[in-house]
């Protein structure tokens, strides 16, 4: 992949797990808004099938500029979707970080 200048066109808002307690479950993990940042997002649909019944997923890989802080386990909100990411991958030119993210669904 190429530097990416004018491919990043979609705002997408970075979200780090935060542990906070809560009288009645204990421990439970909430999502704050660490950043906006520029993305480019590819989206990828996949089916799966559970008990006899076709689900369609909505996937997506998504390259931000490089940053050290993401990780799996984080969370990114782009087109109105969030999605958790589920792996990153920092790009062979030193500029771009790869995410491969499944939406979050509630």
């Amino acid at each position: 992949m190429k530097n990416g200048i004018g491919k990043k066109i979609r705002k997408a808002i970075l979200q780090k797990p935060v542990r906070v307690g809560d009288e009645k479950k204990g421990l439970v993990t909430e999502y704050e808004s660490v950043a906006t940042v520029w993305a480019e997002v590819n989206y990828l649909k996949v089916r799966s099938s559970s008990n006899a019944e076709f689900v369609e997923l909505l996937h997506a890989q998504v390259f931000i500029w490089l940053r050290t802080d993401v990780a799996k386990g984080w969370r990114i909100v782009v087109d109105g979707k969030t999605f958790g990411i589920k792996s990153t991958t920092p790009e062979p030119d030193d500029i771009n970080l790869g995410l491969l993210c499944a939406e979050v669904v509630a």
